[in-house]
């Protein structure tokens, strides 16, 4: 008598492997949903912190000088062009993440300054001034206006 032997083959059914496509596909969904938001957090990050090391290189100038003669920028368009190189690669840094032109303000007694970039993730603005603070806004704050100039007046309180 001859004995068959059946030999069953291991492997995944069809409805298994389509259980495994369709969680993958749910989970790339959720991943893929969150990565504009992420990115672009990522984008505030990067300009609130050149800002900030900008109001620190900035406060150092003011300590040798006793004013903000040699803190100053002028944004046209897309590119900055600072009085420093590293006031300049902070400002043009800031300026490649920001979704609008960067505000750069100085009085006119030098005695103080604002700058304001628009954060593309939360849709704040970030403001630093020379009394080195920064604070961020829901709005474009007033206090960093054209008209600050003229009063003596740039800061982000």
């Amino acid at each position: 008598m001859l004995q068959h032997q059946i030999k069953f083959l291991k492997g995944f059914t069809l409805l298994e492997l389509l259980i495994v496509i369709a969680i993958i596909g749910i989970l790339s969904a959720v991943i893929l949903t969150r990565y504009p938001i992420a990115f672009n957090q990522g984008k505030d990050a990067r300009i609130m912190s050149d800002l900030s090391q900008f109001r620190v290189q900035a406060g150092i100038v003011y300590q040798g000088d006793r004013n903000f003669n040699n803190v100053n920028c002028t944004i046209a368009g897309n590119i900055c062009t600072c009085s420093s190189s590293i006031l300049n690669t902070l400002c043009n840094n800031a300026q490649k993440y920001s979704d609008q032109t960067l505000i750069f303000l100085r009085n006119t007694d030098r005695q103080g300054f604002c700058m304001v970039a628009h954060l593309p993730g939360d849709r704040d603005y970030f403001c630093i001034d020379g009394k080195l603070y920064a604070k961020r806004y829901p709005v474009a704050p007033p206090t960093c206006a054209a008209t600050c100039v003229s009063t003596n007046n740039c800061r982000c309180e």
